[in-house]
């Protein structure tokens, strides 16, 4: 047997045993876990615990000279609907060329 089909044999196997070593106290949901969770899981792996670096702050300074501007001066509609335009009378066909004998 060759070693390039024995790589992916063997990757399985070192996937499989460390994902088996994993330890948990309960199920750990892997798509949303809570900020708990999170700081709960990130101490037992031996990680260093999180500050709490506080709320964030959204407070806006506006200044007075952001007072709001009048409304421009619009032109009243008119309610009236357009009418249509007058209707162009029809244009008569174009007279027909005459074809030389040789081409008939």
């Amino acid at each position: 047997m060759n070693v390039r089909h024995l790589l992916p044999i063997a990757f399985s196997a070192i996937a499989l045993i460390c994902l088996s070593s994993c330890e948990s106290t309960g199920p750990i949901d892997a798509r949303y876990p809570s900020v708990d969770e999170l700081d709960r899981l990130d101490v037992q792996w031996g990680m260093k615990p999180r500050k709490s670096r506080g709320t964030p702050t959204r407070t806006i300074a506006a200044s007075p000279s952001f007072a709001p501007a009048a409304a421009p001066q619009v032109a009243p509609i008119d309610p009236t609907p357009p009418s249509a335009p007058a209707a162009a009378a029809p244009t008569p066909p174009p007279s027909p060329t005459p074809v030389a004998p040789a081409l008939r």
